[in-house]
């Protein structure tokens, strides 16, 4: 799936906390989960961009176990959400960016990717992921592709993860491995001999966002016969785009044993971009992350690994 420029064609507006929170963009269910949406209940002309949100962690983290457990996902032809890192400080994709949770249009299949500067690669040779790598050189600088590999479970993204009653991702950035041994083989490996995390990633904010056409659900709409017309006319109706909503039961950072916990802090967006372009319209940060401290053994050589577990 081709982005070809990071910074252009989304068609939202990122409001700020207050306004988010105002027009329902951000709210609480009644069973007390957070959750966000683009906004999807009047009508707009074609071309118009539509308000949503994105929100960043206020803490830093230098790597984890991250878990995330969503109940339900957006998706549909136009929509694009994610969940992802990105270095808080420096230029894009010097600092590194690891997209966890991401897809467009009606994908089944979760697609994890890896934005870097020149020189950091995917390891195939070894098999130590059960998804498909799609392009291999993480190197961004010139197209913004990344290098991808997609989950090779149909329940890992959109409609049929939402109709499995929502599920769990896990994201694991270390030199060891984590402890639950019964998870298996992740959905992704990005193995540090290939990409030296040390080398390729500056201190990471943890993003959630929901965007709709843009560089990549825009540019790659008329790839899919069952998506009509063009990207801007059909989010123009707000009965297409019903499903533009991402509910969080909660997320959760263990970081190693041992170590003190994370005491930095991003109070600002220094890091404007991103694969999934740049912030508009932007306020205070919101913290999503909390840290738990708890011993992981260092056991292997694993740079960043998904796994996917669908309840």
């Amino acid at each position: 799936m081709v982005r070809p420029e990071p910074w252009l064609n989304t068609a939202v507006t990122y409001v700020d906390g207050p306004t988010a929170f105002k027009t329902g963009l951000a709210f609480w269910t009644n069973e007390g989960q957070p959750g966000i949406q683009t906004e999807h209940w009047t009508t707009i002309q074609p071309g118009q961009p539509r308000n949503s949100v994105r929100i960043s962690s206020k803490a830093v983290f230098g790597g984890g176990l991250f878990i995330f457990d969503l109940a339900l996902m957006p998706w549909g032809c136009g929509v694009w959400p994610a969940i992802w890192t990105v270095g808080n400080l420096g230029t894009w994709p010097q600092s590194g960016e690891i997209d966890i949770v991401e897809g467009t249009q009606n994908m089944t299949a979760n697609q994890m990717s890896v934005h870097t500067s020149s020189g950091c690669t995917i390891n195939t040779s070894n098999r130590v992921f059960t998804g498909n790598a799609l392009e291999t050189n993480c190197d961004s600088t010139k197209s913004g592709v990344g290098c991808s590999i997609v989950s090779d479970s149909d329940t890992s993204f959109g409609h049929n993860f939402n109709a499995a009653g929502g599920g769990v991702y896990a994201m694991h950035i270390t030199t060891g491995f984590p402890t639950p041994s019964a998870w298996g083989l992740p959905a992704g490996t990005f193995d540090a001999s290939n990409c030296n995390p040390f080398q390729f990633f500056q201190p990471q904010v943890l993003v959630l966002n929901i965007n709709i056409c843009g560089d990549w659900a825009g540019n790659t709409y008329s790839q899919f016969s069952y998506c009509p017309g063009t990207c801007a006319s059909y989010i123009a109706d707000p009965a297409n785009i019903q499903n533009t909503v991402m509910i969080i039961n909660s997320i959760k950072v263990y970081q190693q044993g041992g170590n003190p916990a994370v005491v930095g802090q991003a109070f600002d967006n220094r890091n404007l971009t991103g694969a999934g372009g740049p912030v508009v319209g932007r306020g205070p940060l919101r913290s999503l992350a909390s840290c738990t401290h708890t011993a992981l053994p260092k056991t292997a050589v694993i740079l960043v690994s998904f796994i996917i577990l669908i309840s």
